[in-house]
């Protein structure tokens, strides 16, 4: 099972963009930024092992660098051989023309 519900892309500004996406509420994400690189992790909160039917919306706010916006998404593979891998789907490409 996915862990990423549906997601969105907003432009705010000529280089800035809101990226809104669903989780389920007994997972945490954090994000990492590294020039146009926004990399989105997943995970099941601790003590928890399968994704709740009950979602909730996170945002984060991208900014172009060399206009240019990257995203991925990072989840927790939940398959039982997962060797605490993740899967990287989907990855989402902004290329900014301002």
């Amino acid at each position: 099972m996915e862990l990423l519900g549906s997601y969105s892309i907003s432009r705010l500004t000529t280089d800035t963009y809101n990226l809104s996406y669903n989780i389920p509420v007994n997972c945490e994400t954090s994000v990492k930024q590294n020039d146009d690189l926004f990399e989105i992790f997943i995970t099941l909160k601790e003590n928890e092992t399968q994704p709740s039917v009950v979602f909730f919306t996170e945002t984060t706010i991208c900014t172009a660098y060399n206009n240019l916006i990257y995203i991925e998404f990072h989840q927790q593979d939940l398959s039982n051989n997962a060797n605490g891998n993740s899967l990287k789907k989907p990855t989402i490409r902004i290329d900014v023309n301002g």
